[in-house]
């Protein structure tokens, strides 16, 4: 799954359970709805093709997605890089319940989001 940001610009993919940046380097782990830092905390949810924080803002959203903010044209996404070798998992904290999706974009990027 391509994700990209309230420009539009391709910023990252979700491949066999991980979230990457487009230079192939792991950025999180999605699991069920609920996506984790590489630390293992609940960062952020995934709703309807949307990655949301956790005060249910729009971050980056993927073709298909469904409800949310007005999404942007999208840009050219380029060539996935050859499956890095991936990160084991540390234990992950339990999710809290998921916020309700806004129609707003958040103030966060991904990068921020994953990193907060």
């Amino acid at each position: 799954m391509d994700l990209f940001d309230k420009n539009g610009q391709p910023v990252a993919y979700i491949r066999d359970g991980y979230l990457h940046y487009w230079d192939g380097a792991p950025a999180a782990y999605v699991q069920n709805d609920a996506v984790y830092s590489l630390k293992g905390n609940l960062v952020s949810y995934l709703v309807n093709g949307w990655i949301i924080d956790c005060s249910g803002h729009a971050v980056v959203f993927s073709e298909d997605a469904a409800g949310g903010p007005m999404k942007p044209g999208r840009g050219m996404t380029p060539l996935k890089p050859f499956a890095p070798l991936q990160p084991i998992a540390p234990l992950m904290t339990l999710p809290a319940l998921r916020p309700l999706q806004t129609m707003n974009w958040s103030r966060f990027s991904l990068k921020e989001l994953l990193n907060h």
